[in-house]
């Protein structure tokens, strides 16, 4: 009878070491991590009505453009590429195309969300999951090649972050736009207008103004079902978001 008491009270003490945290573990909900920032692009050529200044590369009368502004981190899990296009040209655009680590390994990118209005106001957001680390190229480029009046090109990279490729969501002619996110999530938004640095919501990744277009992108982390992106101050515009999901 002795051992058998001295074996329960044993026991006991053991389900209290072992089996409380346990349960813990069981309550902490998968260990899914939530969405978050890795880095933005900080390094960039404009300067002039642009905020944050170098938050973005920038081109007028090309069909291409090209940064080595953006580095990723070991940890990211997607890389965002955000253009803001003005066709003055009157040429119908066929195709966009954008590449990490371009001078490299290259990485093709995939268009995820995109709106061309009749005022040749083209927003469009590029993803690619596990980009390659480090400080390296990223090129985009349009066809045809005479068709754009200024391009701007941002990007931003996050960690255990994924695209809901059915949340994609766009606008023709609008100052604002809702993105679905969740708690977990995030969403990022870019605008494409005919002048002036649009006022944003969220987190700034660059606006800007002083060439033949204006535009601007944000991120915001979180939220319920859906976020809005506004973009005030020059009129109505393309926009077009995206809904990153925590994985």
């Amino acid at each position: 009878m002795r051992n058998l008491l001295c074996y329960l009270l044993l026991a006991s003490v053991v389900y209290a070491e072992i089996g409380t945290p346990r349960r813990r573990l069981l309550s902490s909900g998968g260990g899914t991590s939530p969405v978050s920032v890795d880095a933005t692009m900080t390094t960039g050529n404009c300067s002039t009505d642009c905020t944050p200044t170098g938050h973005a590369q920038e081109a007028s009368s090309s069909a291409s453009i090209t940064s080595t502004g953006m580095t990723v981190g070991t940890g990211a899990t997607m890389l965002l590429a955000t253009l803001s296009m003005y066709n003055g040209s009157g040429n119908s655009i066929t195709s966009i195309a954008c590449t990490w680590d371009n001078a490299g390994t290259p990485q093709t990118m995939t268009l995820q969300a995109n709106n061309q209005t009749a005022q040749s106001k083209i927003s469009a957001i590029f993803s690619l999951a596990n980009p390659h680390t480090g400080n390296l190229s990223l090129y985009c480029a349009v066809q045809p090649t005479n068709a754009l009046s200024s391009i701007y090109l941002s990007a931003i990279s996050l960690k255990h972050a994924g695209i809901a490729q059915s949340d994609n969501v766009s606008v023709a002619s609008a100052t604002s736009l809702a993105v679905p996110t969740s708690s977990d999530g995030a969403s990022v938004a870019v605008f494409s207008g005919t002048s002036d640095k649009p006022t944003m919501t969220g987190t700034a990744l660059f606006g800007d103004g002083h060439l033949n277009g204006g535009g601007g992108a944000s991120y915001i982390l979180g939220g319920s079902t859906s976020n809005t992106h506004s973009f005030t101050g020059q009129g109505n515009g393309s926009i077009s978001g995206v809904h990153l999901v925590a994985q």
